[in-house]
């Protein structure tokens, strides 16, 4: 079995996982399958500065090399996403450079940023495995930290209606 046969497999069976487990909607489908270079790529379809290409850094292919994708080209073509940390940056300028935006402000710089080759056809069969494992924990993260705020925020609302309550009724 080839190399890319054997990945689009994996990258297969792994997909069919996450929708066996309830993780497969719409937009998680497509977070999960921009681990692949080309379908980040492929999202930068209305990226604002494509007619500008010799005199600009974050080109669509710059920032598909830095792990971005644009999760909603039609409505928000200069909002991006990070496969790997979730990372959203949008306002793009010209003259930014992906991977340094990417890093900025950040604790601890994405993996991602980190490796050596970033296109899924340069990488080993664990450097992919390993990314689809952290790409997964990280979006599993962020849904429990969604889910806490959202009960952080009804526990306020329910607070503020009880003290209310509590003055009217006095």
């Amino acid at each position: 079995m080839s190399f890319k046969v054997f990945m689009s497999y994996e990258s297969q069976k792994m997909d069919q996982n996450s929708e066996d487990h309830n993780l497969g909607t719409t937009r998680e489908n497509q977070h999960f399958s921009m681990i692949h270079y080309e379908n980040r790529l492929q999202t930068f379809s209305n990226w604002p500065f494509n007619d500008l290409k010799r005199q600009v850094k974050c080109t669509a292919e710059a920032m598909a090399k830095s792990g971005f994708y644009c999760p909603n080209p039609d409505e928000e073509p200069d909002t991006v996403c990070c496969f790997l940390c979730m990372k959203t940056l949008d306002g793009w300028e010209k003259s930014d450079i992906p991977d340094e935006e990417h890093a900025r402000k950040q604790k601890d710089a994405c993996l991602f940023l980190n490796m050596k080759e970033r296109t899924d056809k340069l990488m080993s069969i664990g450097e992919i495995l390993q990314l689809k494992k952290i790409q997964h924990l990280v979006w599993n993260m962020n849904k429990t930290a969604d889910a806490v705020n959202y009960f952080l925020t009804l526990t306020k609302k329910f607070s503020e209606l009880e003290r209310r309550t509590v003055e009217l009724l006095s």
